[in-house]
């Protein structure tokens, strides 16, 4: 089945990875560098992601063990992803040192630097998709912003595009 949410989850790396190498290529750095750390980043930000959610709502997940490993189920946080991420930079730092013989902190340093300018934007792709799951909104309101959400009377507050 076909999941707008994750397209734009899609969609948001791409852009991370496309603004990055602008900004890269802005700071005399090689624009490639990003794209070898793509690799390293994605897989420990979507465990950090899932155990970060699993940790949160771990009185639910304990008793229902089976579900901590489905994921298609939804449960996914962004600071998790950060912590992960974070941790893949770290390795990747460190491999792409040894191949360079460059610092590993000098690496480190010059992706966070650049993330952290590009990360906001690429999870503003991202929460849109909390709108198309008309998820993580918020209290009732009457501000010509609200959300309408399925199967629920009124208008909500979206704070998917709050954060």
């Amino acid at each position: 089945m076909f999941h707008i949410y994750g397209l734009l989850i899609g969609f948001s790396v791409l852009i991370l990875i496309w603004v990055s190498e602008l900004l890269l290529l802005r700071g005399g750095k090689d624009k490639r560098l990003i794209g070898e750390a793509v690799s390293f980043i994605l897989f420990p930000a979507l465990i950090g992601a899932r155990l970060y959610h699993v940790i949160h709502l771990w009185e639910y997940y304990s008793s229902n063990l089976t579900a901590i490993w489905r994921i298609w189920e939804g449960g996914l946080a962004i600071w998790g992803a950060v912590i992960g991420g974070m941790i893949g930079i770290m390795l990747f730092s460190r491999k792409k040192a040894r191949d360079v013989e460059e610092r590993a902190v000098e690496i480190f340093l010059t992706l966070a630097d650049v993330l952290a300018i590009v990360m906001p934007l690429a999870q503003s792709v991202g929460r849109m998709g909390n709108f198309f799951n008309e998820e993580l909104y918020g209290r009732e309101t009457d501000l010509p912003w609200g959300i309408v959400v399925s199967g629920r009377e009124g208008v909500y507050h979206p704070l998917f595009a709050y954060e």
